[in-house]
């Protein structure tokens, strides 16, 4: 069978680790043939030509909208001459106005429609970031549709938010008669899916994410760097976080927490990777609690497991717009114990008091107890990162979740 893949995103980030799993498992190449069709632009095909450099079943394919190279890369103006700067603003600013018009629709519609009769697939499997997210993965179901596909599978990575308009309800309803199969990484997800998008309850499945090269991403096989480059003592305890510096992310939240925790008779170092538009921020605040020797922000790090392997507790502070955290899974095999909030798949990842504790979002206070109860108890560290570890083996690993696409697929056949 042939299954083509389809995405519509300005980077290759989180979500699409799923497209990267599908890819690159024998169990499912040697299968299926398995073509990988994306909205262009130079920042995603760049990511693309690192990730995939041997690939030949990887296509671009020419969309509008404002995160295709009609929208995105006008942005990118540094080093351009002021009437550079002023076309491409111009440009940015159509594509706006095309897409608020729904003319971008149209052609993408016109677009989407010619490459599925061109390929015509057995199975369309369109991964989206969120939903609604990009428009251009709704109309795709549509396309699919017209041409005649009738096993669409249609992958929700992220919280779906409510209907805001006549419009949206009138797609939404449009997408749920084209597709066959929703896909979401947790069950919260599902079932947010469900609740303000009003599709069938029985479309929607639940298959988490995995990691790929789990063999590669092993305690065992991987040299920690963190305390070497930081000069972090043997004795002092490591809580670690990684992601987008950015609002959702709940970042703001460990700075409080650690200045709650200050005064605590207990040395440790506080490591934040990732680079985001709140980066000055948090180096305010930690300027302003004096915390300058205690936390610190590294930057985006691309071998984030040789860091992780140091951390001896993971914390990730989300607040809003979560689905299934990958930092999450890479320090449950990696032997870590977990500190999250009950946000989205978070709580189906950490089970509270067995690997991990389960806290409400934006509590600092909550945040810092559920720090204290590590911070003096080693033997926990290491029996609930033990936890971590069979609990991904047991449920969340790629042989396992691999098996479910694979099961998937063969249901449509």
């Amino acid at each position: 069978m042939k299954i083509l893949i389809y995405s519509d995103c300005f980077i290759f980030g989180g979500s699409e680790k799923v497209i990267e799993n599908l890819l690159k498992s024998d169990a499912l190449t040697n299968k299926f043939d398995l073509q990988f069709y994306y909205a262009y632009n130079k920042r995603y095909k760049k990511s693309i030509d690192k990730k995939f450099p041997n690939f030949t079943n990887i296509h671009s394919v020419a969309i509008a909208s404002a995160f295709s190279k009609w929208g995105y890369e006008s942005q990118l103006t540094n080093n351009k001459s002021p009437l550079q700067q002023l076309y491409l603003k111009l440009r940015y600013v159509c594509s706006l106005v095309f897409e608020k018009t729904s003319i971008n629709n149209i052609y993408n519609y016109t677009q989407l429609l010619t490459l599925f009769k061109k390929e015509r697939p057995d199975i369309l499997y369109i991964n989206n970031g969120g939903y609604p997210g990009a428009q251009s993965c709704r109309i795709a179901a549509l396309a699919a549709s017209k041409a005649g596909i009738s096993n669409v599978v249609f992958n929700v990575n992220n919280l779906a938010s409510a209907q805001k308009n006549k419009f949206d309800i009138w797609l939404d309803r449009k997408v749920n008669t084209a597709v066959k199969v929703f896909v979401t990484a947790s069950k919260a997800a599902k079932e947010k899916l469900i609740i303000e998008r009003k599709f069938d309850a029985c479309k929607c499945v639940d298959i988490p994410n995995t990691l790929l090269k789990e063999e590669e991403v092993n305690s065992k096989l991987i040299n920690g760097c963190l305390r070497n480059e930081f000069n972090v003592k043997h004795h002092e305890v490591v809580i670690g976080s990684a992601g987008l510096l950015t609002h959702r992310k709940g970042f703001n939240v460990l700075i409080d927490a650690i200045q709650l925790l200050k005064e605590i008779n207990c040395q440790f170092k506080v490591f934040i990777f990732g680079e985001g538009e709140q980066r000055p921020f948090l180096q305010k605040m930690i300027a302003y609690y004096k915390l300058q020797q205690v936390i610190f922000l590294p930057g985006f790090r691309n071998n984030m497991q040789k860091y992780i392997i140091d951390f001896d507790v993971l914390v990730c502070p989300s607040i809003a717009n979560e689905d299934f955290p990958y930092i999450i899974l890479e320090a449950m095999l990696l032997r870590k114990p977990i500190i999250g909030t009950n946000i989205a798949g978070i709580p189906e990842q950490v089970l509270n008091n067995h690997n991990g504790y389960i806290i409400k979002p934006g509590s600092a206070q909550a945040l810092a107890e559920a720090l204290k109860k590590f911070l003096f108890d080693k033997e926990k560290l290491k029996t609930m990162g033990l936890n971590s570890y069979n609990r991904y083996s047991n449920n969340f690993s790629n042989e396992l979740i691999i098996y479910q696409y694979n099961q998937l697929f063969n249901s449509l056949n």
